[in-house]
């Protein structure tokens, strides 16, 4: 038997996840998903792959048979329903050179579950059990400080300014830029070593799941990782104009960024 009190993540291929949503929630969402991925056209097609990854999950022990009727290893259920059933998801990019990462945060009333792709094609799943161990997972997805590396005043850009600026590669250009838009010189200077250095892009966006429409996405915040810093760029409306707010981003700053898309 399997025991439930473990929450190992869990690596699936497309297919067998196909078989657990299929088993646990919906055959429409499992069969949407074998066609997304593998661009399968026909019913029987759909069955194959399903299939072939039902044997799959039951030779690596993730399926147990008796009589006729299947059930999945606990850790895998568990992640597999929370997926089927959340209601709201946090998602996670990050561009680096010509790589991009994604992480999902999956929130059911279960509580939430991670969701990594590799590859294109791995898909693993993780129980968490709650806030705390997703903001975890996150700082460390964004490389978020432990804590501020300097003491520097927030500022505000109009987002024109924004592109042109953080896209430069020239430091005297971007310090100047800065400077003339009103951000603080120590802030200037921190920004420029950030944007010059910049290790990664990276993006925070939600997504709802209403029962009764399409889902809807929207995105909240971004963030740019230099050499030791990770800010934060969080649109701020003042009357009728949109502002970029810029301010560093450790990982108490991160966790309320987190808590108020959550709670929007």
């Amino acid at each position: 038997m399997h025991d439930a009190s473990k929450k190992p993540a869990v690596s699936l291929s497309v297919g067998e996840l196909a078989f657990a949503l299929a088993l646990l929630h919906s055959e429409e969402a499992a069969a949407d998903l074998v066609r997304q991925q593998f661009g399968a056209s026909t019913e029987r097609e759909v069955e194959l792959v399903v299939v072939a990854s039902g044997h799959s999950l039951l030779a690596r022990g993730l399926l147990d048979e008796a009589g006729g009727e299947y059930e999945l290893a606990p850790a895998l259920a568990e992640s597999v329903r929370r997926l089927a059933e959340a209601g709201r998801t946090i998602l996670c990019n990050r561009v680096e050179g010509s790589e991009t990462s994604h992480l999902a945060f999956h929130f059911a009333p279960g509580g939430p579950v991670k969701h990594s792709v590799r590859d294109e094609r791995v898909h693993e799943l993780e129980v968490l059990d709650g806030l705390e161990e997703v903001l975890g997972h996150a700082a460390i997805f964004y490389s978020a400080p432990a804590r501020a590396g300097m003491n520097i005043a927030p500022a505000r850009l109009p987002p024109a300014e924004v592109d042109e600026t953080f896209f430069s590669q020239d430091p005297v250009f971007i310090r100047d830029r800065l400077l003339r838009a009103g951000v603080p010189f120590e802030t200037s200077l921190a920004l420029t070593d950030s944007i010059i250095n910049r290790r990664f892009w990276g993006s925070v966006a939600r997504v709802d799941h209403p029962d009764d429409r399409e889902p809807t996405a929207e995105h909240r915040v971004s963030l740019l990782r230099g050499a030791t810093e990770l800010w934060l760029l969080r649109p701020r409306r003042l009357g009728d104009v949109w502002l970029i707010e810029l301010s560093l981003c450790p990982r108490d700053k991160l966790k309320e960024v987190f808590s108020g898309i959550l709670s929007e």
